[in-house]
């Protein structure tokens, strides 16, 4: 699953914290779309990235503000491997 939320770099934005939480009240756990662990598995356009640390701010804003709902959180890790975006990764 991917909701296109985040920035075209794959960094957390506003609108995806947003649809977590809301999510959250619902459920026993939240497992966040699948987020691309290398730039050249890459999938799709606004795709939840996890390949740098200068995403961790982001995603412990994520995983901080769905813990406050006191709902438990993972997030699913991938590569695309033979389907990644050659127009996105540009490889």
């Amino acid at each position: 699953m991917q909701t296109s939320l985040a920035t075209t770099q794959g960094a957390v934005t506003d609108r995806l914290i947003k649809h977590y939480v809301q999510r959250s009240k619902e459920v026993s756990l939240i497992i966040v779309e699948h987020s691309y662990v290398s730039p050249d598995g890459k999938l799709g356009h606004k795709q939840l990235g996890i390949y740098d640390d200068s995403l961790v701010y982001g995603l412990k804003k994520l995983s901080s503000s769905i813990h406050a709902k006191e709902t438990p959180v993972v997030i699913q890790i991938n590569h695309a491997g033979g389907a990644a975006n050659v127009e996105i990764t540009g490889t």
